[in-house]
C-alpha cells in the first residue's frame, strides 16, 4: 500500500521507508530507463554473473527490485543457477515474479529481506547487490555480505563525473513518488572506500566492468573473491 508523502512527512521520511512503501514500481521503471541506468545494469549483471559463476550454482541478487533488468536481458542466462531473489519492498517482488512467470529456470524464489540486517543464510556461490548500497547503511551491507560468506560477489555503485556530488542529476526532475530524492538524498559511495572494506571482510577485488549512462555517469560493477575459499 502506497502512500502520499507530503511536505511535513518528508522531514523524516528515510531511505528505508522511500523503498519500502513509497516509490511505485511503475515510476521507478520509468525513472531507469530514461536514464539508461536499467539498460548498463541489466548487462552487466548479466556479463558479471556468466563470468563468475559455473552451472548449478547458487545466486543471491539482493535488493532485486520489480526485475526491470530483465526487460532488457532475457532471463534464460539465468537457467543453469539456483537463484534467489530478496527485497525490502514485497511490491517489488510482485512485479519480479510476474516477469518470471514464464522464464524457464532451474530454479528461483523471492524473499523479503533487508541487506542492512539479512535474515539470510547461505551458503552462496555468487550474491549480486546493485546500487542498493547508496541507499542504504553501506557499511552494514557489507557486514550482511559477510555473514552469507558468498565465494564471490558483484556489487554495482554509480560513479558520477567530476563536481556532480549528487545521486540525481540536479537537471532532471524524477517522475512522480522518485521525486522523493530530490528530498532524501542517497549517498554515493567511493569505489576505493568499498574495495578498502571489503578488503577488511576478506574479499579482494578481482575486476571492475563500467557503463556509460546519461549525463556523464557510469554504472561499475566490481568484482570481488572471498579469500577464505
Amino acid at each position: 500500500m502506497y502512500r502520499k508523502i507530503d511536505a511535513v512527512d518528508k522531514i523524516n521520511l528515510s531511505l528505508r521507508d522511500a523503498w519500502s512503501g513509497h516509490v511505485t514500481p511503475e515510476d521507478y521503471e520509468q525513472h531507469m530507463s530514461a536514464i539508461g541506468q536499467a539498460q548498463a545494469n541489466a548487462s552487466l549483471v548479466r556479463t558479471a554473473i556468466l563470468k563468475q559463476t559455473q552451472p548449478g550454482a547458487n545466486v543471491l541478487i539482493a535488493g532485486a527490485g520489480t526485475g526491470q533488468m530483465f526487460d532488457y536481458e532475457h532471463p534464460g542466462f539465468l537457467a543453469p543457477f539456483q537463484v534467489t531473489f530478496s527485497d525490502i519492498n514485497p511490491e517489488f517482488l510482485r512485479h519480479l515474479e510476474r516477469r518470471l512467470a514464464g522464464a524457464q529456470l532451474a530454479g528461483w524464489r523471492t524473499t523479503i529481506d533487508d541487506l542492512e540486517n539479512t535474515r539470510l543464510a547461505g551458503p552462496f556461490d555468487l550474491l549480486v547487490v546493485v546500487l542498493v548500497f547508496e541507499h542504504i547503511d553501506w557499511r552494514k551491507g557489507v557486514a550482511s555480505i559477510s555473514l552469507l560468506a558468498p565465494r564471490r560477489c558483484v556489487i554495482v555503485i554509480q560513479q558520477n563525473p567530476p563536481g556532480m556530488s549528487a545521486a540525481v542529476s540536479p537537471t532532471r526532475t524524477p517522475p512522480g513518488t522518485m521525486k522523493v530524492f530530490v528530498e532524501v538524498k542517497p549517498v554515493l559511495i567511493a569505489a576505493e572506500e568499498l574495495i578498502a572494506e571489503m578488503a577488511a571482510h576478506a574479499y579482494r577485488q578481482l575486476e571492475t566492468l563500467y557503463s556509460d549512462v546519461a549525463d556523464g555517469k557510469k554504472m561499475c560493477a566490481i568484482l570481488f573473491e572471498n579469500t577464505a575459499y
